[in-house]
């Protein structure tokens, strides 16, 4: 597929999954020129594709909008599952290149502090998935050495910190240029999504996170109860 039809499809998939909204404005040409590594023609062939298919509207000397488009409703399927799963499922990934630790500040209304942390977990050495999380800076600060070398699911079970209710979904998204590049997959590759929310005490949420995965790296095995 021509570069300029890679990025294309990229936006698209976005804009009719609803990540970018109607009326959204869209970076300047000079931006997605060096946020997908293409040359200036090629970006301009791809927002000229958006454009002819009605997805976005240019305005001179104003910018490039997302236009109201009919986004698919997403079907929900909901699964229970014990949290012991999900950590066991990260037991054997460790934390590899491009570990990054900020203080994120205020971000509730509560005054809630959390830390970001962002890094690529690997498995077996290579690239298992992206995860860009925050965790609430009172956890963080019980343990912060550990926490910025170590899988964050395992600190926080040992620190025996409290935790009242996760919840995730999974959703389809795609590799951009960052993605592509720190998981080593071409860019545009279909990726699983995982967003996931951990609450403690007062059921104030204590961990979020936003994770990609290849589409080859993760499987669902669910075992429905039958009604007798």
């Amino acid at each position: 597929m021509p570069l300029h039809a890679e990025m294309a499809e990229h936006l698209r998939a976005r804009i009719l999954r609803g990540e970018l909204q109607a009326g959204a404005e869209l970076p300047p040409l000079s931006s997605l020129v060096k946020e997908y590594g293409l040359a200036r023609m090629t970006v301009r062939k791809a927002m000229d594709s958006l454009e002819a298919e009605g997805l976005i509207e240019r305005y001179s000397g104003r910018g490039t909008f997302v236009r109201a488009v009919a986004v698919v409703p997403k079907t929900a399927l909901k699964v229970h599952a014990d949290l012991s799963q999900l950590e066991h499922s990260v037991s054997d990934l460790e934390v590899g290149v491009g570990v990054t630790s900020e203080l994120v500040g205020t971000v509730d209304e509560d005054g809630t502090v959390f830390r970001r942390l962002r890094r690529v977990h690997t498995r077996n050495g290579k690239p298992f998935c992206l995860i860009d999380l925050k965790l609430v800076h009172s956890v963080y600060d019980q343990a912060p050495e550990r926490f910025d070398r170590e899988l964050v699911l395992t600190v926080m079970r040992d620190l025996g910190v409290q935790i009242n209710s996760a919840k995730q979904i999974v959703s389809l998204d795609s590799a951009n240029t960052e993605r592509a590049e720190r998981l080593n997959v071409p860019f545009n590759t279909p990726l699983f999504k995982v967003n996931r929310t951990l609450t403690g005490a007062g059921d104030t949420v204590i961990y979020s996170a936003e994770t990609h995965y290849p589409g080859d790296a993760l499987q669902f095995d669910i075992e429905f109860t039958v009604g007798k």
